[in-house]
């Protein structure tokens, strides 16, 4: 009987490998032939150890069935993902979004212990991250979406910034509406800051996403936005530690560098700050 095949062995040797690091790996490198693929590969991650969705939870299955639920709505033609027009493999993509998606899904679902009404987006886009903040509720709380839905302007830009001008300029109202079709939402059109001026922020934020490719828009939605958040609550970047988005996270360091709550950068680039 092959050595790695025999129970008694395996019983016997298992607490060795277990303490020893990598020796797991090289076991199941002689087992297989192989080095086995990984849990997980996307947008910029991988990573061998098993995701938080293939748990046994309630937030687990939740998170699972409105993923499976939108890859059937892009798959079906009823959910448009513009920003990613020209990948052919758009069911692929979505897969490689689940760690950044996942941590969407658990920061809605966490915030809502804070008690505040509102759930709010500044930088929407086709409504792919509104769409699980959303779902992680059952679309019981209101969801205010921010954007200008037209191309990015040079004076929201700095210098370091500028690569970005006139992006999503292919980003329309209308589609994301219907992306979004049955989500408990107010669409809020207009490029930021001006557009505080003439739409009444939530007063009550349970949970806040900003992800506006820049750090000049970051920066008037904090300030803007920030007093509103209720103690308890959750504000999440998308572009905190992504590369070529260094003017973004230094304006994000420095918002909070006086604040009360606790900041914790992720390994997908997002950032997240839990309010006190």
């Amino acid at each position: 009987m092959p050595f790695f095949q025999s129970a008694s062995l395996k019983e016997i040797t298992k607490p060795f490998i277990d303490a020893i690091p990598g020796a797991r790996q090289i076991v199941q490198r002689v087992r297989h032939g192989k080095k086995p693929p990984p849990e997980f590969s996307g947008w910029g991650m991988t990573t061998n150890r098993v995701p938080p969705w293939k748990n046994d939870s309630q937030i687990a299955r939740d998170f699972l069935k409105a993923n499976d639920a939108l890859i059937a709505a892009v798959r079906d033609g009823h959910f448009h993902m513009t920003q990613y027009a020209d990948n052919t493999d758009k069911l692929g993509m979505l897969r490689s979004l689940m760690w950044r998606h996942y941590f969407v899904f658990w920061t809605v679902r966490h915030a809502t212990v804070s008690g505040g009404e509102s759930l709010v987006e500044c930088g929407v886009s086709d409504g792919l991250t509104a769409y699980f903040a959303s779902h992680a509720v059952n679309n019981a709380k209101k969801i205010y979406l921010y954007d200008a839905w037209e191309k990015m302007l040079e004076e929201d830009l700095l210098e370091s910034e500028s690569r970005h001008m006139g992006d999503y300029a292919y980003l329309t109202l209308e589609r994301t509406k219907k992306n979004l079709e049955g989500v408990n939402a107010e669409y809020v059109k207009g490029h930021i800051p001006d557009v505080f001026k003439t739409h009444k922020t939530p007063e009550s934020i349970a949970w806040l996403h900003i992800d506006l490719n820049a750090s000049k828009p970051t920066t008037d939605s904090l300030e803007e936005m920030y007093r509103h958040v209720a103690s308890g609550g959750a504000i999440l970047f998308d572009d905190y530690a992504g590369r070529g988005f260094k003017d973004t996270r230094s304006a994000v360091d420095k918002f909070f560098s006086d604040k009360g709550g606790l900041f914790l950068p992720m390994p997908t680039g997002q950032g997240v700050f839990f309010k006190y």
